[in-house]
């Protein structure tokens, strides 16, 4: 039998090899560092192999440093566990509390906090005003949800004042921002955010939203 190939010490693309790992189903394996801080666990094949691994997956990866998804903010790229697929971020939670999400999951926005807003009181349609039940509405007929630019002529009102209604609901955990985005950030609507429009479980019947009502003429009376 040949005798193992010690790669300890030895630095393959951005890994660097701290040590023998223990052997399994893939052959002898090695723990390794990666130039970003990530440690893992590689086999020798995929170390020697020409096309081999270079990196623990940081290398094509998108920075998300500085992003907001929902409620939290990502602050750093977290350490990453054995075996587990996808990138996680460490990430700030409006509410204080710190948690670690993968990459997937705030894009697509199945993760917008850290858990809090489980267990946030539900929100009824007499909480709100009018403008943010307008602007909740709007949302949720948009199949890709809609900007705040796109908000302005549907609600009538300034962009700062589309900001602070976008905000609270937001906050109430009724519709959810996406960022990174090309030409601003997108505003879809959540569970939670149907709920207090069509009931629990109700879902959006139409598919635009609705326009405002243009105001009527002014009536003319004769002298």
């Amino acid at each position: 039998m040949p005798k193992q190939l010690d790669l300890t010490g030895r630095t393959i693309g951005r890994l660097f090899v701290e040590g023998p790992a223990p052997r399994d189903k893939r052959g002898p394996a090695w723990h390794v560092r990666c130039a970003c801080g990530t440690e893992t666990v590689c086999p020798s094949r995929s170390l020697l192999s020409g096309c081999g691994r270079r990196s623990c997956g940081c290398a094509g990866r998108i920075d998300l440093v500085g992003a907001t998804f929902g409620m939290l903010e990502v602050k750093a790229l977290a350490p990453r566990i054995a075996r587990q697929q996808g990138m996680r971020w460490t990430c700030q939670c409006k509410c204080g509390r710190t948690t670690a999400a993968r990459a997937k999951d705030l894009k697509t926005g199945n993760t917008t906090s850290c858990g809090c807003l489980v267990n946030r009181p539900v929100v009824s349609r007499g909480e709100l005003t009018p403008r943010q039940l307008a602007a909740l509405a709007a949302i949720a007929h948009a199949p890709d949800g809609l900007r705040c630019a796109e908000l302005m002529p549907l609600l009538g009102i300034s962009q700062t004042n589309v900001g602070k209604n976008v905000r609270r609901l937001v906050e109430r955990g009724l519709v959810v921002r996406q960022r990174p985005y090309v030409n601003g950030s997108r505003i879809t609507v959540l569970p939670a955010g149907l709920d207090v429009l069509y009931g629990p479980g109700g879902t959006a019947k139409a598919s635009r939203p609705p326009r405002q009502r243009s105001p009527a003429p002014a009536e003319h009376h004769a002298t």
